[in-house]
C-alpha cells in the first residue's frame, strides 16, 4: 500500500427503521405499563432518566471502544512501516 492511498475505513454504523420502530415500542410499553400501575409522574420521570442515563453511557463506552480499535490499527500500521 503506497503513503499516498487513503487508509480503509469501515461503514459508518447505521440503524434501520425497523430497529427504531423496536426501540420506539419498547419505551412506549415501559412508561405505559408505569403510569398504568398508578406510579407518579416523578417515578415515571426518574426511571426515564435512569434509562436515558444509561444509553448514553453505552453509546460513550461503544464510540471510545471503536476509537481506541482505530487508534491500535493505526499503531500497528505504523510499527510495521
Amino acid at each position: 500500500m503506497s503513503p499516498d492511498s487513503p487508509t480503509p475505513s469501515r461503514p459508518p454504523i447505521q440503524y434501520g427503521i425497523g430497529t427504531l420502530l423496536i426501540a420506539t415500542t419498547a419505551l412506549a410499553v415501559l412508561l405505559g405499563t408505569l403510569q398504568w400501575m398508578g406510579l407518579a409522574p416523578e417515578v415515571i420521570a426518574l426511571v426515564f432518566g435512569v434509562l436515558l442515563v444509561g444509553a448514553l453511557a453505552g453509546v460513550a463506552l461503544v464510540v471510545a471502544l471503536l476509537r481506541g480499535i482505530d487508534n491500535r490499527r493505526q499503531d500497528g500500521e505504523n510499527d510495521e512501516s
